[in-house]
């Protein structure tokens, strides 16, 4: 059998998939033997679909369009019995995480074009430091579809053939309506498209533009309104930045220092402390110093386009999380890391890139050996962090047991992960 460029023998691919499908399974087999729902996918989704028709139920978005979580309520409530509903939001989730990998493992980046590479840049999707807010539920599924239309802007469009260019359209249409982060990313395309002059990518470029006009002509008419809040001062961003990447993505304990240094009550008055806002300060020059840095080393690169990725990512979740008055509960180590999944995954795929392979001598071999510790570091604490948080508390309930609940007395509130999330069923279709 003939090999592929850069040793990628198909054989070798199919297996790194596979490895990475498992590792996906295995963390909670019991979500898809007996699936849940998770927040919004049955206390917004299902429940609007059990009492309306398919074309509503496809129209629908409480505050932005969700496509993914629309296709999942419609195969959870045309096509299966009720103790199975959870499942199409789980495999839904299970399939874009499953595209995200199968980008990397066949895609046409000069990024990751060797076995090796595309094992580390697949780890990274799975590993990065996650939350099990967005672990296999559909609402999660928007940062995949974010990463997704990421990976994408760094892919070789000459090289492609029609259905390779034709499904990336469609990936690209689907991430667009399918939450805001894939939208942010808009701008990388265009700059890519006048830089590269290539025809395809003024395609995609559009692509994304009609889905973002879809997506804003959506929200303008919503039928529910999120309360979100602003970020008062670059000091509580500089905070952010170092508790959210330092901590987040590289040492648990360090976040958890940082946020003892500053948190000393459930209060916010420190947050207007002088020494509060010099850290914070120190914290951002120290973040635009290491971008800094990055850029430069990828300044000759498409590994850039990832860069800007992360950092229009990163500073859009921070202003725009519904994490309470003036975002104060993104410093909170455990809290609002769903934002900052795909972020972290970002980080870490630039990092890689920017170590040279193979090793140097004199700055680059220096460079080469830092990131290197760096992206130890930072793998270690993901998959640390991967095996002992867990997806569910023990005391959580059984969508089972609450479907024959509801049998019993139709006006019976179904309980959903986590409390005290809820199904009300009770309304008339």
């Amino acid at each position: 059998m003939m090999t592929n460029q850069g040793g990628n023998h198909p054989a070798i691919l199919v297996a790194i998939f596979v490895f990475i499908l498992i590792l996906v399974i295995t963390r909670d087999p019991m979500l898809l033997i007996q699936p849940r729902f998770w927040a919004e996918d049955g206390a917004h989704f299902y429940e609007f679909a059990f009492s309306h028709d398919w074309l509503d139920t496809l129209l629908f978005h409480p505050n932005y369009r969700l496509l993914l979580s629309n296709l999942s309520a419609l195969a959870a409530t045309g096509t299966l019995n009720m103790e199975l509903a959870p499942l199409p939001f789980t495999l839904m989730s299970l399939l874009i995480m499953s595209t995200a990998v199968a980008v990397v493992i066949w895609g046409n980046s000069e990024l990751w074009n060797t076995p090796f590479k595309k094992l580390l840049v697949s780890l990274f999707i799975v590993f990065a430091p996650v939350s099990d807010e967005t672990w296999l539920n559909a609402n999660g599924t928007q940062y995949y579809s974010a990463l997704i239309t990421a990976l994408l802007l760094c892919e070789s469009m000459p090289q492609s053939g029609w259905i390779r260019k034709l499904l990336y359209r469609v990936l690209l249409l689907t991430g667009s309506l399918n939450g805001l982060l894939s939208c942010v990313l808009t701008p990388l395309y265009w700059i890519k498209a006048f830089r590269s002059r290539d025809r395809e990518v003024f395609i995609q470029a559009i692509i994304l533009s009609i889905g973002c006009l879809i997506q804003l002509l959506s929200m303008s008419i919503e039928t529910d309104s999120a309360e979100r809040h602003r970020l008062e001062s670059l000091a509580t961003f500089g905070w952010i930045t170092a508790i959210k990447t330092y901590g987040h993505v590289f040492s648990r304990e360090f976040g958890q220092l940082l946020y003892d240094i500053i948190i000393t009550d459930r209060q916010v008055t420190y947050m207007v402390s002088r020494l509060y806002f010099l850290l914070g300060y120190m914290w951002l020059a120290i973040w635009l110093g290491i971008l800094a840095a990055l850029a430069y080393r990828l300044r000759h690169s498409v590994a850039l386009y990832l860069l800007a990725s992360y950092v229009l990512l990163f500073v859009f979740v921070s202003i725009f999380a519904i994490a309470g008055p003036n975002n104060v509960h993104l410093l909170y180590p455990l809290l609002g890391n769903r934002y900052f999944f795909i972020p972290s995954a970002l980080l870490l795929i630039v990092i890689m890139t920017s170590i040279p392979f193979p090793g140097r001598n004199g700055i680059q071999g220096a460079w080469a050996i830092t990131a290197s510790v760096v992206l130890a570091f930072g793998l270690l604490n993901s998959v640390h962090k991967y095996y002992t948080t867990p997806v569910a508390l023990p005391a959580w309930p059984g969508w089972k047991a609450e479907v024959r609940k509801w049998q019993s007395n139709p006006r019976h509130r179904l309980n959903i992960w986590p409390p005290p999330w809820t199904v009300d069923l009770a309304q008339p279709r």
